[in-house]
């Protein structure tokens, strides 16, 4: 037991709950080869945190590329691509085009912060439009209008330069702990036993809840501060919203987390649930939803 690992011989495969030993239901799990994005746009501090819990914790080195070299790798020699905060706007869209077809035929992207929001943005957990020049829900809703019959904007009411300052902070999240309710049936959150768990805020990403009730097994509480500050608007937009969403894509998966769960390298109850993205993503399944018709 070099690792560690107790090893227990069995007489039987029948098991008191749950399947038993060999059914089908018991999926083996696959190795685990992560690439790390790095480089120009993207958090220094956050790809090395993430480096820190894989190499020098587990002993797990992801292979770490550059966001300008991206387009000379072959995705297919790795299970997993790992994005942590940054700007990924400049990425060439063949190689995301490339990304969402690897994660359809099996590959899992887990993307952090701001790079969970690009992710949502470009839906990189669904097909793309089948035209170009198909406008988005999204494009359509902030597309300004000039109907001569727009309703006139509200004036904005002046404030003080000298209250700026103070204004401002209330929309900053500089670090604060909040809490969020856990689905413990869902894969991710495998080891949790408490149906409650504590999450470092920082930042202001905010996603929303997957349409499909299944794939958000974390969500913020209603009333999700327990310690540090958030200003009153932003306790408001944080309450409900999505804490991770992970979602089936052909083969692949897509985990999109709003948070650093690995903050300064000493986080630990939250860096399960980027482990369990990491070896447990593999055992999602799709969770189709009924027609509207036909729901009960």
């Amino acid at each position: 037991r070099p690792a560690g690992v107790p090893v227990i011989s069995l007489t039987s495969g029948l098991t008191p709950v749950g399947p038993d030993l060999g059914s089908r239901r018991l999926v083996p799990l696959k190795p685990v080869k992560p690439l790390l994005v790095t480089g120009e746009g993207v958090s220094a501090t956050q790809a090395g945190e993430v480096w820190h819990l894989l190499d020098t914790r587990v002993g797990l080195p992801p292979v770490m590329v550059d966001t300008h070299r991206l387009e000379r790798v072959d995705l297919g020699d790795y299970s997993h691509v790992l994005m942590v905060d940054g700007d990924y706007e400049r990425l060439d869209e063949a190689w995301v085009e490339r990304l969402r077809g690897w994660i359809r035929g099996g590959g899992v992207l887990v993307a952090s912060q701001r790079a969970a929001a690009w992710a949502t943005t470009r839906e990189l957990y669904r097909e793309p439009p089948e035209s170009d020049t198909e406008a988005t829900p999204a494009a359509v809703s902030a597309a300004p209008t000039s109907a001569p019959d727009a309703a006139a904007p509200e004036p904005v009411e002046p404030r003080p330069y000298g209250n700026y300052s103070k204004d401002f902070s209330t929309t900053v999240i500089g670090g604060a702990i909040v809490e969020a309710s856990v689905d413990t049936t869902h894969p991710l959150a495998y080891g949790l036993r408490r149906d409650r768990l504590a999450l470092f805020r920082q930042g202001t990403v905010f996603l929303k809840p997957a349409d499909n009730p299944y794939e958000t097994p974390l969500r913020y509480a209603d009333e999700p501060l327990i310690s540090g500050y958030l200003g009153a608007e932003r306790q408001t937009q944080l309450a409900g919203s999505a804490a991770l969403i992970a979602t089936k894509f052909g083969r692949g998966a897509v985990i999109r987390i709003a948070d650093n769960p690995n903050f300064r390298g000493f986080w630990y109850g939250t860096n399960r649930l980027y482990f369990n993205a990491l070896f447990l993503a593999q055992l999602l399944e799709e969770t189709p939803l009924p027609d509207t018709e036909t729901r009960l």
